[in-house]
Formats: structure tokens, C-alpha cells, sequence
């Protein structure tokens, strides 16, 4: 897939109907990514539904008040926004489906566009709600974007989504060096491996529908250890990874606290900790590195599909950096994925240049 390579081409290789966008921090070029796919997916007679977690597609950015690229729909395109956020647009949508969901800007429809035009997507604030707009949307469309930033990861979930883009940039810092460092963090948090004992995985879904963690003893015995949050679990683990225990099956985060509970030399040595994917992980990259330098290992119940990365050379600080040399470090680090810049249209993937279309 060398030449005049495609965003959608991606998608189509992977047979996804549904994929999420998201950006490691403000500014990376996740809408102008986006805009790419849906404008490429329109091109080759896909109907697109759009839908987000939370609110985007603003006019500005609400904190920094910095222009925004708008998210631009076409007619036939379903859009799921709620009502007040459709005041001001040019596009002209029809509400086609209720979804019961209720936002501070009304309630949350599935709307079909009529007449193009740029939109805000406000959606769901609840990883039960998405999956379930997502759900509706399917039945409806041969492919669904997903647009989700940092602090709304949860859409790169398997459980909501089929496969994901990342976008990056020269926001996240003014160093080569931090941008790959911090880039390559997040893949790696994104993309554990998955448990391989498919009776494992049945097991563990079953106990954590009732506990916020679970324990598997090297004798076979499950046991449950109960927290309101996961924030409240490091006492409680460690005092029991003295007793033999071989696998902590997570149901919500991995935290700093549960991290350092599992710096045990016997657990490093012989245990694994498994969260349900790798949008739970919310612990120091430092604390991270050291954990998985002593041998630690981190499965996942769900492995998410990451399929490329985009990368915005430019900051709105007014710094920018070398598309080509800021492409070139980041595949050094990372040669296993196709990384992109969608607007010079460059990338590489591994060791081949790619030509973008």
C-alpha cells in the first residue's frame, strides 16, 4: 500500500464499520484528520454517520479560544448532535431517530443531512451511551467516525469502536524527543496484547460484573476485592499479593496506587495485571516504564486495533516543526504503524515512504 495511499484505504483493508479519532492533546489535527476520512469515504459511495463523546466541532476552542477546522458534512451523512448545537450551522439536518439521551444543549438525535454545511457534535457523556448511539448508527451507515480527544478515549474502547486512528503533533511539545517519548507511551498503553486463554477472558467478565477487581491465586481460587473506586484498591492489593496470587483482573482504571501495590518481586516475577483495554490506563509514564523494565506485565480483555497515526508538525504557539523529520523520528520509534501528515501528504510506514492521495 505504497503509492497515493488513502486514509480509507486503511479502513477498508481492516474491514471496519466503525472508527474512532482521537488526539493526544488539543490541537493535533484530529478534526482535520476526520475531515480527510469522510471526505474520502463520501468519494468512494460510503454513507457516513458521525457522532462524538462529549462536544466538538466548536467554533473555537473553548479554553484556549483558538479557531477550530470545522467537522463539514454532506447530504445523505447521519450526524448525531444534540438540539441547541445545531443553532448557527449551515447545514440543514432532519432528526430520523430519538435516543432518550439528555445533554445541558437537549436531548441527543440521530439527524440526517439534508444540506451541507459544518456541525458541533455533542453526544453522549457515558461509554454505555456511545456504544449504544454507535449501535444505531450502524444499522444505519457503512461506516461510523468517532471523534474522541484525549480526555475522551473511551470511543478508541473495542467496545465501541472497531479500530482506531491516533493523531499527534507538535502541541504535545517543542522537542523532537518528548513528542516521540509521549507519542509512543500512549501506543503502547493503547495497544497491550490480549489474554490468550479465552476461557480466562469468559471468567473474568463474569466476576467483574460484580466486583471492581478480582484475583486469581496460584492455587486457582477467584477472589473479589471490593472498592467504590479504583482509586481505593492499592491497601486492599497489596496486602493480599502476599497470599499467591497470579493474575488482578481490573474493571475500571490502572492507577498509580495499584501500580506500586504490584512492585512485589514475587509478582513482577510470575503475575500479570489485566484491565479490561487499554483506554483504562491512567498511570505516570515514568512510574510505567519502571514497572515494565522490572518485568511487569499488562494484558488487556479487549485489545484495541490502532491502524494509524496522524501527526500535525504545526502548534498554535506558532512553532512547527519539519513534516518529514518530525514523521521520520516518530517511525524510528514506532515502524509498525502507518504515520501520516494528511495535509503535506507524506508518511512512512516502517522503512517505505508513502505517497498520500
Amino acid at each position: 500500500m505504497g503509492d497515493n495511499m488513502r486514509l480509507i484505504d486503511l479502513i477498508v483493508e481492516f474491514n471496519l464499520r466503525s472508527l474512532a479519532i482521537i488526539g493526544l492533546t488539543k490541537n493535533v489535527g484530529k478534526t482535520v484528520t476526520m475531515n480527510k476520512v469522510l471526505d474520502q469515504a463520501i468519494k468512494d459511495g460510503f454513507r457516513v454517520g458521525l457522532a462524538s463523546m462529549g462536544r466538538d466541532g466548536e467554533k473555537e476552542d473553548i479554553l484556549t479560544r483558538q479557531k477550530k477546522p470545522k467537522i463539514e458534512v454532506q447530504p445523505g451523512n447521519l450526524v448525531v448532535t444534540a438540539e441547541d448545537a445545531l443553532k448557527g450551522s449551515r447545514a440543514l439536518l432532519r432528526p430520523i431517530v430519538s435516543t432518550n439521551i439528555f445533554t445541558p444543549l437537549g436531548e441527543v438525535f440521530i439527524y440526517e443531512v439534508r444540506r451541507a454545511g459544518n456541525v458541533e457534535l455533542v453526544g453522549p457523556r457515558t461509554q454505555k451511551q456511545l456504544k449504544y448511539v454507535v449501535e444505531l448508527l450502524t444499522e444505519r451507515t457503512d461506516l461510523t467516525l468517532l471523534d474522541g480527544a484525549i480526555n475522551r478515549v473511551l470511543s478508541a474502547s473495542p467496545s465501541v469502536s472497531d479500530g482506531t486512528i491516533v493523531a499527534t503533533g507538535a502541541s504535545l511539545s517543542r522537542s523532537y524527543n518528548n513528542i516521540v517519548r509521549k507519542t509512543a507511551f500512549r501506543l503502547e498503553t493503547l495497544r497491550l496484547p490480549p489474554v490468550e486463554e479465552k476461557y480466562l477472558i469468559e471468567r473474568a467478565e463474569e466476576e467483574l460484573e460484580h466486583s471492581r477487581a478480582v484475583l486469581l491465586g496460584e492455587d486457582g481460587h477467584w477472589y473479589s476485592l471490593e472498592s467504590p473506586t479504583s482509586f481505593g484498591l492499592g491497601p486492599r492489593l497489596e496486602a493480599r499479593l502476599e497470599e499467591g496470587i497470579q493474575k488482578i483482573f481490573l474493571g475500571g482504571a490502572l492507577t498509580d496506587e495499584i501500580l506500586k501495590a504490584a512492585f512485589t518481586p514475587a509478582f513482577l516475577e510470575t503475575g500479570k495485571i489485566v484491565i479490561r483495554d487499554g483506554t483504562k490506563v491512567f498511570t505516570n509514564p515514568m512510574l510505567w516504564k519502571k514497572f515494565r523494565s522490572r518485568g511487569g506485565r499488562i494484558e488487556v480483555l479487549q485489545k484495541i486495533r490502532v491502524v494509524g497515526l496522524t501527526v500535525n508538525p504545526t502548534a498554535p504557539e506558532h512553532y512547527f516543526f519539519d513534516p518529514e523529520e518530525l514523521i521520520g523520528y516518530l517511525a524510528s520509534e514506532i515502524p509498525d504503524l502507518p504515520i501520516l501528515d494528511v495535509v503535506a501528504g507524506i508518511g512512512w510506514w516502517g522503512k517505505e515512504k508513502l505517497c498520500l492521495a
